[in-house]
C-alpha cells in the first residue's frame, strides 16, 4: 500500500489521485499504458532457374508489453522450394503441368495479453491503493515454432489442382496469468510457463474444372483438414507437478459454480471434465458419480469443405458446404433450461428429457449426460443466377437471382446449431464448444433482380 506520508511514497506507476487520499472513496482518474511495438526484419532470396528457390528471413520484434529484460524477440525462417515440373524430364509434359515439393520452418512470436502486465499496477479503494498486478521483468515473447512440408500439383494444363500440407506446431514461453500465493497481495503475475502446446495434421485441397463445354461447364474444389493438439510438460515453474485450470461455467439453477472443462498436461486444450453419468435409479432420479474425470475433446478434429459451380448457357448455380467432426458439444441449455423438471412450471422441455426415465423431481446436475457428438454437414450457401443480358438501349446487364444461407444442416446434435461457442470462460482461461441458449443462426432467402441503366 502506498502511504500518506509524502516521505514514503511508493512509485506507482501510471495512477494518479485527484483528492485527498484519506477520505472515503477519494475521487481518481485513469491513464492508458500506453504500448509500442518495433519492428527490423531483413530477407534474402534465392532463385535458380525457377526450380530451385530459397527465401530466408530474420526478423526482431520489439513490445513495450514485456518486461524490461526480454521486450525483444527473434524470429527467423526459411523456405525453400523445388519446381519439378521445371526439370527437363517433366518441362514438355503434356500431362503434368505443375508439381513443386516445398518445406519451410519457422519461429513466430505473440503479445497477445493485456499492455501492462509486465508492471506493478494499483488500483484504488477507500483510502489506499490495493497492488492488483505483481510485475515480472524476464516475461517474453510467446513463441511458436513451425515445420511444414507441401506438395504442389496440377494435371492436364491445370484442370486438376491441389495442395498437401503436413505440419507441427510446438507452442512455448505460454504466457499465462498466475495468482499470488498468500501472504502475498491478492494480485494477478504473468509468467512465462515450460510447457508445450502441440498442433500437428495435414491439410488437403483439390480442385478441378471438371467439364469445359461450350455450353456446360462444372468446376469443383473440395478440402480437408486434420489437427490434433495436446499440452505436454504443463508443469508449475520449477517443479513436475502439472497445473491445473478448470473453465467452461455450466450455468443455471441447481449448477451455478460448476466447470466443465480443464486446461492440464498431456491432454487437449479444454477437455472435457465431468462427472459420469449412470442412468436413473428406481424413482427417476439422475445417477451422477462423485468426482469428474476426463469426459471428451471439444476441438474439432476434421474440418472438410467443398465448393461447386455449374454453367448452362445463361444459366448459374454455385454451392458451398461444409462442416466439422471429431469432437463434443456440451449442452447446457438440456442442463439448465429446458431439463425436466420445467414442466410442473408450464415450461418447454427437452424431447429426450421427456423419453427418458427422469422425474421432474430429479435433481439438476451437470454430467456426462449432456455430452453430444458434435459432427455436422452444413449447406452454408447456393446461389443461382439467370443472365437475361441487355433490354433495349437502356437497361444492361439483366439477371435474376436467387440465393439461400443455412438451408439445411446434418448433425446429431440436439441444441440449435452444431457450429456454436458460446464464451464461457473462467477468470479469462477460454472454453469451447459449449452450448447455451444462443440465438439459432438463421435461414434465409433472398430472391432479387440486377440491372444497371
Amino acid at each position: 500500500n502506498t502511504n500518506n506520508n509524502e516521505l514514503n511514497l511508493t512509485k506507482t506507476q501510471y495512477t494518479d489521485i485527484m483528492g485527498n487520499g484519506t477520505i472515503i472513496s477519494p475521487s481518481s482518474s485513469f491513464r492508458a499504458i500506453e504500448t509500442e511495438i518495433q519492428s527490423f526484419f531483413g530477407r534474402v532470396n534465392f532463385n535458380y532457374l525457377d526450380k530451385y528457390l530459397l527465401t530466408a528471413t530474420l526478423r526482431a520484434d520489439g513490445s513495450s508489453k514485456f518486461g524490461a529484460n526480454n521486450k525483444y524477440g527473434y524470429f527467423p525462417s526459411v523456405g525453400a522450394k523445388w519446381g519439378i515440373s521445371s526439370e527437363s524430364f517433366l518441362k514438355e509434359s503434356n500431362t503434368v503441368s505443375n508439381l513443386a515439393l516445398r518445406a519451410t520452418w519457422g519461429i513466430t512470436g505473440s503479445q497477445d495479453f493485456a499492455s501492462g502486465s509486465a508492471i506493478d499496477q494499483f488500483a484504488l479503494s477507500a483510502d489506499r491503493a490495493g497492488q492488483f498486478n505483481v510485475g515480472n521483468a524476464d516475461l517474453k515473447w510467446e513463441q511458436t515454432d513451425q515445420v511444414d512440408i507441401g506438395l504442389d500439383f496440377g494435371f492436364l494444363h491445370n484442370r486438376i489442382f491441389g495442395t498437401v500440407d503436413v505440419y507441427n506446431k510446438n507452442t512455448t514461453n505460454l504466457l499465462f496469468p498466475s495468482q499470488v500465493i498468500q501472504p502475498g497481495p491478492q494480485a494477478t503475475a504473468w509468467l512465462n510457463l515450460p510447457g508445450h502446446l502441440i498442433n500437428k495434421g495435414v491439410e488437403v485441397s483439390i480442385g478441378g474444372a471438371i467439364v469445359q463445354g461450350k455450353d456446360f461447364s462444372w468446376n469443383l474444389t473440395v478440402n480437408f483438414a486434420y489437427n490434433s493438439n495436446k499440452l505436454t510438460e504443463f508443469y508449475a515453474p520449477g517443479t513436475t507437478t502439472p497445473i491445473t485450470i478448470n473453465t467452461g461455467t455450466i450455468d443455471g439453477q441447481g449448477v451455478s459454480g460448476t466447470n466443465s472443462q480443464i486446461i492440464t498436461n498431456n491432454q487437449p486444450v479444454d477437455e472435457f471434465y465431468l462427472k459420469k453419468f449412470g442412468g436413473f435409479d428406481q424413482k427417476g432420479n439422475q445417477i451422477v458419480g462423485d468426482n469428474p474425470a476426463f469426459a471428451g475433446d471439444p476441438n474439432p478434429s476434421t474440418l472438410y469443405g467443398i465448393s461447386t459451380q455449374f454453367t448452362y448457357k445463361k444459366l448459374s448455380l454455385s454451392i458451398v458446404a461444409g462442416g466439422s467432426g471429431g469432437f463434443l458439444i456440451y449442452n447446457n441449455t438440456a442442463t439448465s433450461v429446458s431439463n425436466i423438471s420445467g414442466i410442473t412450471q408450464g415450461r418447454n422441455i427437452d424431447h429426450n428429457a421427456y423419453a427418458s426415465a427422469e422425474q421432474p423431481t430429479s435433481a439438476v446436475a451437470a454430467s456426462t449426460r449432456f455430452l453430444e457428438n458434435g459432427n455436422f454437414f452444413k449447406l452454408r450457401s447456393a446461389n443461382l443466377t439467370y443472365s437475361i443480358g441487355n433490354i433495349g438501349n437502356y437497361v444492361k446487364n439483366v439477371s435474376v437471382f436467387v440465393s439461400g444461407s443455412n438451408l439445411f444442416v446434418i448433425t446429431k446434435f440436439s441444441g440449435f446449431d452444431p457450429e456454436v461457442n458460446i464464451d464461457k470462460n473462467v477468470g479469462g482461461y477460454p472454453s469451447r464448444s459449449i452450448e447455451y441458449i444462443p440465438y439459432p443462426t438463421p435461414r434465409s432467402v433472398l430472391v432479387g433482380l440486377n440491372f444497371s441503366l
